[in-house]
């Protein structure tokens, strides 16, 4: 699937925020990548579940009508139709998922200046960007859950930053650093995030690290030119926002894209 392949530059994602990218002395090994990636808890507007409950009614009845003609109709009975009502009751479920409950998203820590007393976390625009209000959650070592608020996005690059306390991050998260390195088919890279397995009260995120390739590096988007590239490195429902990662010689992470979804 393309949506579950894509991520946003490093680059792209740098020069949206209009700030230096941050070069710590440090190397992210793969503990402090794990203790960096975060999972991302949106709470949506009442006018926005509302939405979301809307729409799943109407994808669901279409799916229905698609179905029922086939029976009368034989154009309907195609195979690449009954296809497109499986799509249309796919989204549905999700759309009514999202009346209910948002879910949750990945994202990870970036900190540009420590001494601002400022954090963020970048995720995507499609998790957090029409959240009401956002708790972000660390679970590795001590766990704990802080509030956030969602101070950017961006549409053309599925972005969203939330602002938090850097006093309430452990001393060991110490943000991940942006590298906009070139890319090359082949080249191997990591995918890092929260995905989890579907529960009666929504996903249960468990941390997930996998490892694929650069098979496109100048994946045309259709949104715009150098914007996004493809990899084979597997995400799952939940790894929306977390970041993409390449290994150095000293075998320290750097965060070179993020997953996402166009």
């Amino acid at each position: 699937m393309w949506c579950s392949t894509m991520a946003v530059r490093a680059g792209v994602i740098g020069a949206d925020l209009l700030v230096s990218t941050p070069n710590p002395a440090h190397g992210e090994t793969p503990a402090e990548s794990k203790r960096n990636a975060v999972v991302v808890r949106p709470t949506f507007h009442e006018k926005t579940r509302e939405t979301f409950g809307a729409l799943a009614k109407v994808l669901r009845l279409q799916s229905e009508e698609i179905r029922a003609m086939a029976g009368n109709d034989r154009r309907y009975a195609r195979p690449e139709v009954q296809s497109y009502a499986d799509t249309l009751l796919s989204l549905a479920n999700t759309y009514g998922l999202y009346s209910e409950s948002p879910g949750h998203g990945s994202g990870w820590v970036w900190i540009p200046n420590r001494r601002s007393g400022a954090a963020f976390v970048v995720t995507n625009r499609h998790v957090a960007g029409q959240a009401k209000d956002v708790v972000v959650e660390l679970r590795k070592g001590e766990r704990r859950q802080i509030p956030g608020e969602v101070i950017y996005v961006s549409e053309m690059t599925d972005l969203a930053v939330i602002e938090i306390a850097a006093r309430e991050l452990p001393p060991k998260v110490r943000g991940l650093r942006l590298d906009d390195q070139p890319f090359e088919e082949g080249a191997p890279v990591y995918a890092s995030g929260y995905p989890g397995p579907a529960t009666a009260s929504g996903r249960r995120a468990s941390y997930s690290l996998t490892d694929g390739s650069i098979s496109n590096a100048d994946f045309d988007s259709g949104v715009d030119d150098g914007l996004t590239v493809e990899h084979t490195a597997t995400i799952d429902p939940g790894n929306s926002g977390g970041p993409l990662l390449v290994r150095s010689r000293a075998r320290s992470f750097r965060v070179v894209g993020m997953n996402t979804a166009f």
